[in-house]
């Protein structure tokens, strides 16, 4: 992702809750000016909303996982959608 003009490599993994964790991996802009560490994310209807750190940057991340789920067209980071199938 593009943060501040400079890539900034995230690792987003799903919690238990259902809720996402992204993690800064690298970032190649002005340290001082550097994405958060990690924040915690999840889905509020149409948005992506964050534990009040980096707003703006959530709901991109976000986007980028809908892309990913269209592209593989099956449930990515949905713990919904795969208790249902199981039947839980």
């Amino acid at each position: 992702m593009l943060y501040e003009g400079a890539l900034a490599y995230f690792n987003v993994a799903q919690k238990k809750d259902g809720n996402l964790i992204a993690r800064l991996l690298k970032y190649n802009g002005d340290p001082k000016s550097s994405p958060p560490a990690e924040f915690h994310l999840h889905k509020e209807g149409r948005h992506w909303v964050d534990n009040n750190k980096a707003a703006d940057l959530a709901d991109e991340i976000g986007y980028a996982i809908e892309l990913q789920k269209r592209n593989l067209k099956e449930p990515v980071y949905d713990w919904r959608s795969s208790a249902r199938a199981n039947g839980k």
